[in-house]
């Protein structure tokens, strides 16, 4: 695939511009980028989805990496997790008070440590807490009752309840610090802003001044892949649709071919007291 279409360069792999045409039509006879209906042309209807907004909030604090006098920077896993650390309290008080705010809400709290949950558990005792030292079952009833409406608030972490969730019943989501991925990101945001809301979803960031890079780099990711996205749908919705219709055209079958069951084919009792070896057999096969 690499060879046909892509060419490698200074800048990694790069699509050939001849071949952009072929490479998407190849892509659209084994796979499908469909994000709503109508981008193949079918009924939108009820596949609406509501409004998402996003809002950053950046806590400032006075925390200075160990052993330096000021902070130059996030410079890779390590200084994410100690400012992670370091901030802990300022960015589950700032949730807290997002919560308060609206008490009659649903609250979907996700959170990237076990200190970052139990704190915001202990400041907020009406909220269930998910986490990894819990039994699937403990886990599995939390999630339902969270789902069914029975409990209001939910503290967990994208790594257990990321994926896979149906929570259309809530509308309210708080990051409680965030990591460099986009994939958690975008399934995170998914357990709530999918088909089936009806409300419009607000979705907080709460991160601390030191963590901009960390807000920039999903920002970043967000725009490349809307981007990729919308190209592939709309160079690839032409082959989609023509793929979807010859799999779609069904044929009715009529047998008509008669075949004979050669020797190797018969079983135990093609012999002795079942049908005489070597006699004609037909049968029908599918084609």
């Amino acid at each position: 695939m690499l060879a046909h279409f892509f060419v490698h360069d200074m800048n990694g792999w790069r699509l050939k511009g001849h071949a952009r045409k072929a490479f998407f039509r190849w892509l659209a006879s084994w796979g499908m980028a469909v994000r709503k209906p109508s981008d193949i042309n079918g009924d939108a209807a009820g596949f609406a989805l509501p409004p998402l907004t996003v809002t950053p909030h950046f806590i400032e604090t006075d925390y200075t990496p160990p052993d330096r006098l000021f902070s130059v920077g996030l410079k890779g896993i390590t200084d994410r997790s100690q400012v992670r650390r370091g901030t802990l309290s300022a960015r589950v008080e700032y949730a807290e008070e997002l919560v308060r705010a609206e008490p009659w809400q649903q609250w979907l709290l996700g959170c990237g440590l076990n200190d970052d949950g139990r704190e915001l558990k202990r400041l907020l005792p009406d909220a269930t807490l998910v986490e990894g030292s819990q039994s699937p079952d403990e886990k599995a009833e939390a999630l339902l009752a969270f789902a069914e409406g029975r409990a209001l608030t939910l503290v967990t972490k994208a790594g257990i309840s990321g994926h896979g969730m149906n929570w259309q019943n809530c509308a309210r989501m708080v990051f409680v610090g965030l990591s460099d991925s986009w994939e958690d990101w975008f399934q995170a945001i998914r357990r709530c802003w999918r088909f089936g809301q009806t409300q419009p979803v607000d979705v907080h960031v709460v991160l601390s001044d030191r963590e901009m890079d960390i807000w920039s780099n999903i920002c970043r990711k967000e725009a490349e892949a809307e981007r990729i996205s919308e190209e592939l749908v709309a160079n690839a919705s032409e082959f989609m649709r023509s793929e979807l219709a010859a799999a779609s055209a069904a044929e009715e079958y009529r047998p008509t071919q008669e075949v004979t069951k050669p020797d190797w084919l018969k079983g135990a009792n093609d012999g002795p007291g079942g049908a005489a070896v070597g006699r004609a057999e037909l049968c029908t096969v599918e084609r």
